[in-house]
């Protein structure tokens, strides 16, 4: 994969976008009775989930690499974002 450091470019797979040398912002959807969305910021460690209902949009603070990548893996997305990430990370607000 190249990248394209004037403009952002959607990666071949999934629907990945590089800001810039070390900003990667991922969205990713899947099959979630809650969950609508999420989306990834590697430089700022900030994971975005967009819950169905209401559409609200919240920003989880500090979160590592790997949790992005087990939470969107995971068979039960709810489960594990409960369990792993609503109250283990700072939460920055609704939106």
């Amino acid at each position: 994969m190249q990248r394209n450091m004037g403009k952002s470019k959607k990666a071949q797979k999934g629907n990945m976008y590089w800001l810039n040398e070390r900003t990667i912002v991922s969205f990713f959807g899947f099959r979630s009775m809650y969950i609508e969305r999420i989306c990834y910021d590697l430089q700022s460690q900030v994971l975005g989930i967009r819950m169905k209902e209401g559409m609200t949009f919240r920003h989880y603070m500090h979160v590592p690499e790997d949790i992005w990548y087990r939470f969107r893996e995971s068979a039960s997305p709810d489960l594990y974002y409960r369990l792993c990430i609503c109250g283990q990370y700072p939460e920055q607000g609704e939106r």
